[in-house]
Order: C-alpha cells, then sequence, then structure tokens
C-alpha cells in the first residue's frame, strides 16, 4: 500500500537512531555584554561595515574556497508553514548552497504541501514527530507561534538535532533554561532569529561601541512606531492569544537589541494604554523602562503611527549614536563643546546632515539594484550564518544567552502591566 499522499515516500533512516549533529559544540553560552561582543567581519574597522547583502553573504569565506554541492548541504526540516516560513526562511534556504531542505511540516497538512510544491521541497508531513521519526536531518527549523517554541525545541534536541528558531527563544525564562541545558545536554547547537539585531546600521553601531567610540553605554533608547497591518488585526492571529498581544510580535527584537547594549536586566516597568478603536487588540502604546547595571533603557512601541520610525538612542560616557533603522544611518555625536560658538554649531549640524544623506544615498541605490530588502535581508543573513556554523565555517552572531535575557525583559514587562 502506498504511503498517504503529503506523507514521506520512504524510511530515510532508522527511527531509533538520532541524526548526528555536524558540530558538537553547543551555542548556548550565558549572557555577555556588548563589550565583549568582537565582530570578525569588522575587526579592523569599527567606523565603517560592510553593508551590501552580497558581501555579507561571503563574510568568513576564503578566496579559493571550493563551491559547496548539495550533497554537501545541511539538511533541513521546516516547521511551520505559515507566513514567517513562507515569507523569510524558505525563500533563503532554498537559495543558499549550504542548506537542502528535506521535507516541511505543519498541522494543517494542505498548507505543508503548497509550500513544498511553491518551494520544491519533497516530503511534508502533519507533526514535527513523524517527520523527525522518517529524516535524517542535521537542522530543524522552527517557524511556530512563540507559544509552541519550548515543546518543539526539546522534541528536536531530544533527537540530537541543531535547532534554528524563531524569535523569541521561548515564552518563559524557566522554558529558554530548560532547552539551553537541553542543547548542552546533547550537545547540538541552538540558534535564535532575532533579524532586527544584524540589519547594517545596528551591525555599525556594535561595531563603534565596540571600538570604544562612545565609552561606556549607560542608556539605550529605543523608538518604534508603525501602523496597524491587517495580518495583525485578524482576531485568529495568535499574538492576540499572548500576554503582550501585537508586542509580544515585535517586543522581542527591541527587547534583545537593549540588552545587547545594556547587558541584563535588574528590574522593568511597563505601562500601556489603548488610544485607537480597534476591536482586535487590547491595547495599543506600550513603554517599557529598564534597569540594567549599566545604566537605563527605555522601548516606546506604538500601532497609532500613519508611518514606519526605527530609531535607537545609544548614549555613552564619551558621546552618543542615532541610529535609523529604516534608511540606515549611524549618527555619532562626540562629546559637546560648551564653548561651541555658531560656526561650530553650524559644522556639527553639517556633518549630521551629511551622514544622514550619505546612509540614505546608500540604502536607496541598494534597494533600486534589489541587493537590499529590510525585511528579510536579516533572516537570510542569519539563516546562512546558522547554517555555516553548522559546517564548521564561523560563529552564530546572536548570542543565545542574550536572546534568553530578551525573554526574561519581556516576561517581567508583560507581567507588570499597567493600561492607561
Amino acid at each position: 500500500m502506498s504511503p498517504a499522499r503529503g506523507e514521506a515516500m520512504e524510511t530515510i533512516r532508522d527511527p531509533g537512531k538520532p541524526a548526528r549533529p555536524l558540530s558538537r559544540t553547543a551555542d548556548t553560552s550565558r549572557a555577555k555584554t556588548l563589550l565583549d561582543w568582537k565582530p570578525k567581519a569588522l575587526a579592523g574597522g569599527g567606523a565603517s561595515v560592510d553593508l551590501s547583502v552580497d558581501e555579507q553573504e561571503t563574510q568568513g569565506f576564503g578566496k579559493g574556497e571550493p563551491a559547496m554541492t548539495k550533497s554537501a548541504a545541511v539538511r533541513v526540516g521546516l516547521v511551520g508553514a505559515g507566513h514567517i516560513a513562507r515569507f523569510a526562511h524558505l525563500p533563503s534556504l532554498c537559495r543558499l548552497p549550504q542548506a537542502t531542505v528535506s521535507a516541511i511540516c505543519d498541522e494543517e497538512l494542505e498548507q505543508a504541501r503548497q509550500a513544498a510544491l511553491d518551494f520544491g521541497i519533497p516530503r511534508t508531513y502533519s507533526s514535527l514527530e513523524k517527520m523527525l521519526a522518517r529524516e535524517r536531518l542535521d537542522l530543524v527549523d522552527i517557524c511556530l507561534p512563540p507559544h509552541l517554541h519550548r515543546d518543539a525545541l526539546v522534541m528536536a534536541l531530544e533527537q540530537k538535532v541543531n535547532c534554528l528558531v524563531e524569535k523569541p527563544l521561548t515564552m518563559t525564562t524557566d522554558d529558554a533554561d530548560t532547552v539551553m541545558a537541553l542543547a548542552r545536554e546533547k550537545g547540538v547547537n541552538l540558534h535564535v532569529i532575532h533579524n532586527y539585531s544584524v540589519i547594517p546600521a545596528v551591525l555599525k553601531a556594535k561595531a563603534l561601541v565596540a571600538k570604544g567610540a562612545i565609552g561606556r553605554v549607560v542608556g539605550v533608547h529605543i523608538n518604534y512606531f508603525v501602523p496597524f497591518a491587517p495580518r495583525h488585526l485578524d482576531p485568529e492571529h495568535w499574538c492576540h492569544s499572548l500576554p503582550g498581544d501585537y508586542f509580544s510580535e515585535v517586543g522581542p527584537h527591541l527587547a534583545l537589541l537593549l540588552v545587547e547594549f545594556l547587558g541584563p536586566v535588574d528590574g522593568v516597568e511597563s505601562v500601556v494604554a489603548k488610544v485607537s478603536s480597534e476591536p482586535t487588540v487590547r491595547f495599543d502604546e506600550l513603554r517599557v523602562i529598564a534597569q540594567t547595571r549599566q545604566g537605563l533603557g527605555t522601548i516606546a512601541c506604538s500601532l497609532n503611527c500613519p508611518s514606519r520610525i526605527l530609531t535607537l538612542d545609544i548614549v555613552g560616557t564619551q558621546g552618543a549614536l542615532h541610529v535609523n533603522g529604516d534608511y540606515q544611518a549611524v549618527v555619532h555625536h562626540g562629546a559637546i563643546d560648551t564653548s561651541m560658538n555658531a560656526w561650530g554649531r553650524g559644522a556639527a549640524g553639517a556633518k549630521d546632515i551629511v551622514a544622514r544623506a550619505a546612509a540614505l544615498a546608500w540604502t536607496s541605490a541598494n534597494v533600486l539594484t534589489g541587493r537590499y530588502a529590510l525585511e528579510i535581508m536579516g533572516h537570510r543573513y542569519l539563516i546562512e550564518k546558522s547554517l555555516r556554523s553548522l559546517l564548521g565555517r564561523g560563529t552564530y552572531p546572536i548570542d543565545t544567552g542574550l536572546a534568553r535575557e530578551a525573554v526574561r525583559l519581556l516576561e517581567l514587562a508583560f507581567g507588570e502591566i499597567r493600561v492607561k
């Protein structure tokens, strides 16, 4: 009797023998401060960074390295056939020579079948358990809603399969500790996708901070203002069942940015409000104040802005950085000269304008030539870094310990919500 449509056409490995990881070193270190972060790609040039997609994709490879073949690629099984899988993960995985997508699973099997047809994936399953039993996988890529991350990670890690998971790592700190400990015990890698942390302007800011350009960081202030996205207004969207409502979707991005620059939080206060008439969201404004040993950080989020604004202001003891995540500008403000005259202030203003104009020109040129797409660029960069890490060709750039601290920050923030 032939297998049911959409299920595996053959058993590829003995279910009792777990897939062997490509790397035996688990990337699950505890949180580090950003000043310990040494980006290899930016060594020796902290004030400048290779920003083009093509250049980022070739970082870490020697000139004489032979091209990869699919037979030498990482065998990937993807969990979840929803928006983020189809929009970012599958387009990246299917174009990278380091990966072969062997199978996809989703409890809604028709979604998995459609994704398999669209992206040329040979086998589909209705559960992760079935996929792990029948496939010989090197990596499980988890594209599920956050409240399902913990169980999927445990299932894959127990089989000694490396894991790549969408942000957040988990919903709670206890669950994060559980999966990190399991990854260490099994000797496999646990990578978390936090794409906002690797957009070009943020990479440049990290390099400047690592270089000591603004001294010791004492404050980070993040603004994220956007209009309502239609898919998030769907009453069935998973975000509405989580403590932070929509902010459980975008919050992990911003929380990680804060702890990357300021370190783990000691305390958090938060307040929310609803000012719109949208019936599907419980609140549409969020403000968070986080205290760390280094200083104070703030996160301001709004769903009531007609345009999109993503900015970071990173304050140090010897200067400050203004980061615009939309057109990729980083403006470096040095220590102010209190005796500065009108000419000096004019020169400082001109420097600011030139930095912003140059960044806007860079972004515009790369958008027009198709080399830069903000919404998927970070995903593609991190997915490739994960694959290369498994092949022993580099280190994954997102610290899993800090991803755990981002989970903790939001757990505290959403547990302390006061509605205004």
